[in-house]
Parts: C-alpha cells; structure tokens; sequence
C-alpha cells in the first residue's frame, strides 16, 4: 500500500516565512491583547482535545485521489451523454475501494466533531498553517527554516517535532473521505449506470464529493489513525505489569548509580 502525506510545502513555506504578513499578525496582536489572549486560552485547551491523538503526522492514501479522479471523468462523460465511459470509470473507481478499502480502514480517525458519526474518514490531503498565537523572532524563524526544509525531503514527523521543541502553534488540515458512505455512493452509482439511469448516477456521485470534510487540528491534537491505534492496542497487549515493574525497578537502580555534585 503506497500512502502519504501531502503537505503543500511550497505554501506552507510562503505562509511560515512571508515576512508582511508575520508583521501584520504582529502589529494586530500588539494592539488586540484581548484576542491574544483567547487565542492562548484556546491552544491551551487544544493540547487536550478529549479524544486519542498521535505524534506523527497524517497519513494519507494515494489510490483515494485515483478513485476521486475516475469520478470527476465520470460526471463529465454523463454530461456527454456517454455512458460507456461513465460506467468503465464509475467501475474503475468501485475496484479501487474494493482493493484498497481494507488497507484504507488502517489510516482513517474518528469524526473529532461529531462522535457520533460511525462512519470512519480517509484522510486524502492534507496541509499545515501557522496559527494564531505565533509571534515572529530569530528561534521561531530558524525552527521554521528547518521544519521546512525536513517537510521538503519528506521528514514530516520530524518537522512535526521541530515545531513542537520550538513552541510553534501550527495547524494541521485534513480533507477527509467517509469511506462506507462513498463507496456505497459509487455502488448505487454503478447500479444506475447498469439500468441505464444517467440522472440517478449522477446524483450518486455528487455525493461524493458533497460528502468531503475538511477539520482542522492542533499540532498536539492530531487524531489517532486506526493503525496507530492498532501498535498501541499490541503493544500494551504484550506489556505485563511484571515487566512494567521490572522496567521501573531498572530504572530506580540505573539512576541510583549515577554520580551526584560532591562524591
């Protein structure tokens, strides 16, 4: 399974690094302490978001943006009145859910804004900004330089980490798929096409792209992936409270024999 994580580096480096407008969020927060300060209040509150989270970066699945593709061609060959292609691409679209949906299941998180949703979201880009409590000044701009330059070779999770060493607030969007829903969108789709109903198919399919979510989350509140989830589960699955004990008493004795100021 190829994945990853499509971070518009070259955005990303304008936004971080654009010198007028770090100044002009300067100059707003300078006068607007107020506002300053529920913006901190509110990152506060975001380093515990009330749900699982991860350190690494999300990741996202390529053969998505195949499928999404496959049914922007198919509403345009319904626009043609071409049906053939409509369906070849509809079905080349399902093919790619029934291959993919499996490995597609270990990368999608939970609806962090409605827990009740039971349908899980494949994240299919995603994209980093600064937020609102950053204040420009020589450590910031290095960390920023560097995380840049680790985003560009493809380090996402150590550029992650060089912003969260530096205290950068940063945003991180995620454009998001419901994956039961839209497969079950281009199912009904496919079975349209198959009856020869142009207009009920490309009713199906707007869905699609109707149903897309777009949420925004602190550096520190990046949802929990379903793999993630799954190491952790094994992980602690194969940790006893006997070696957890063991471990501590390791510890205990490993700092116990270091040396303290005058022996």
């Amino acid at each position: 399974m190829k994945t990853r994580s499509k971070l518009l580096s070259g955005a990303l480096i304008a936004v971080m690094l654009g010198g007028s407008a770090m100044s002009a969020y300067a100059a707003t927060n300078a006068t607007d302490p107020a506002a300053k300060a529920t913006a901190k209040t509110e990152q506060a509150a975001a380093k515990d978001p009330g749900y699982a989270t991860q350190t690494g970066m999300i990741r996202t699945a390529d053969e998505a943006f195949k499928a999404l593709r496959d049914v922007h061609l198919a509403r345009m060959a319904i626009s043609k009145d071409d049906q053939e292609t409509a369906k070849m691409r509809v079905d080349a679209a399902l093919a790619l859910f029934d291959k993919s949906e499996k490995d597609w299941n270990d990368l999608t998180i939970g609806d962090t804004e409605d827990p009740s949703n039971a349908d899980r979201l494949l994240p299919i880009d995603v994209s980093m900004s600064l937020g609102e409590t950053f204040v420009p000044g020589e450590a910031t701009g290095d960390a920023l330089k560097t995380a840049t330059a680790q985003l560009q070779s493809g380090q996402h999770d150590a550029a992650l980490n060089t912003l969260r060493v530096a205290e950068i607030d940063v945003n991180v969007s995620a454009a998001m798929l419901p994956i039961a829903a839209t497969h079950q969108a281009l199912q009904d789709a496919s079975n349209a096409l198959a009856n020869g109903d142009m207009t009920a198919a490309d009713q199906a399919l707007a869905k699609v792209g109707d149903a897309i979510v777009v949420r925004s989350f602190s550096i520190d509140g990046i949802p929990q992936q379903q793999s993630v989830k799954a190491s952790a589960d094994a992980g602690a699955k194969n940790t006893s409270p006997v070696s957890e004990e063991h471990a501590q008493s390791e510890a205990t004795a490993a700092m116990a024999d270091q040396p303290t100021d005058g022996s």
